[in-house]
């Protein structure tokens, strides 16, 4: 178990509560009540006394207009704490504090702080803000919030010197880390963020302030991969990183639309063609069963078993290219912005022949 190197020093929480609950008892009451004394008031004697106020028994007579004045009077509202939630915080805050839950006590503090704007406990409530981050060994965050609450109290502060000893020694447990960026391609990026042990660091982007010892520092940068390191920072000395990033690899936007035009165009072409020649086959055929056997020579039938085999290979064809065709729908970017694919056809043209087809196509790649 790490024990901080700064002696214990009591949680400042008694006289935030108490500073906390003076307004709010406050809150509300126009005046003390009976029978005490504040600030110059003095005790009434018989001597101050001026005429016999009303007994009971004493007729009192109202005018018209303070009577109407009472039926017409609504209750007063009580007043809403505006430190209600705070105070509840720093209670909590206090208790997580002892158990020595000092993260979820440092957020209590921090949020009860946050909103106590304008209240006389406030700078003790970053005190002990200065307290869970020191316990949390977040050395440079805890002298930060020492300071502000130095210039926060002004030179009457009576534990100045205690404070400003405090800020002296966790000082003297910090080391500094300097970093350098470069890219393995192209120029490095101008902004970038670096968490130590999965905390966001404040400064300077080339130097840190962090506590001594052995930290994961990663490199967070837009449009390039995170980088770890793992470093060891001795106190009150330096250490110097590099970190070599790598460019994202561009996002994948799909296929150009050409090629799955060039597909579905090779596929409806395809499949007019062996239309073509599958009606030239049926017509052929049909010619040959109404002449005479004696006529219909060798090379009729050869012409009619290749224009029938011509119109099924464009027909084959043209179910792979509509079965490609398919598949690039999914795989084309069809965001609209145009861009050239490596086919592009120009012109199409389909020509028979007595031994099968003739398939003609022009285009550019």
């Amino acid at each position: 178990m790490r024990v901080s190197p700064v002696g214990h020093v009591h949680l400042r929480t008694t006289l935030a509560v108490t500073l906390l609950c003076a307004p709010f008892s406050a809150l509300g009451q126009s005046e003390p009540p009976s029978g005490t004394v504040t600030g110059d008031q003095k005790v009434a004697t018989p001597a101050d006394e001026g005429p016999a106020a009303p007994t009971e028994n004493s007729p009192t007579k109202n005018s018209p207009a303070e009577e109407s004045a009472a039926e017409t009077s609504e209750p007063e509202e009580p007043a809403i704490d505006p430190y209600l939630e705070a105070k509840e915080r720093v209670g909590r805050a206090e208790q997580l504090y002892t158990e020595g839950n000092y993260d979820a006590a440092l957020t209590e503090f921090e949020q009860a702080y946050s909103t106590m704007t304008g209240h006389p406990a406030r700078n003790y409530v970053l005190f002990n803000v200065g307290k869970c981050q020191e316990k949390l060994y977040r050395y440079d965050a805890a002298i930060k919030s020492y300071r502000t609450y130095l210039e926060n109290s002004g030179d009457g502060a009576e534990d100045k010197g205690a404070v400003e000893a405090k800020i002296d020694l966790l000082e003297g447990l910090l080391g500094t880390l300097k970093v350098k960026v470069t890219s393995r391609k192209g120029a490095p990026p101008s902004e970038y963020e670096i968490w130590v042990d999965g905390r966001l660091l404040q400064g300077s982007p080339e130097s840190f302030m962090i506590p001594g010892g052995n930290h994961q520092v990663e490199l967070r940068a837009a449009g390039f991969e995170v980088e770890n390191q793992e470093v060891q920072v001795p106190s009150r000395s330096e250490k110097s990183l590099v970190f070599e990033l790598t460019p994202l690899a561009k996002e994948y936007r799909g296929l150009p639309g050409t090629y799955f035009w060039t597909a579905a165009g090779l596929a409806g072409a395809a499949g007019i063609v062996g239309g073509t020649f599958g009606v030239l086959t049926v017509s052929k055929k049909s010619e040959l069963k109404q002449a005479a056997p004696e006529s219909i020579t060798q090379d009729d039938a050869d012409a009619l078993k290749n224009r029938a085999l011509t119109a099924d290979v464009f027909f084959v064809g043209a179910g792979v290219c509509a079965t490609t065709a398919i598949i690039l729908a999914f795989l084309t970017d069809w965001s609209g912005e145009e861009e050239k694919g490596p086919v592009q056809i120009q012109e199409l043209g389909v020509a028979p022949t007595p031994g099968g087809g003739f398939l003609g196509l022009r285009g550019a790649f």
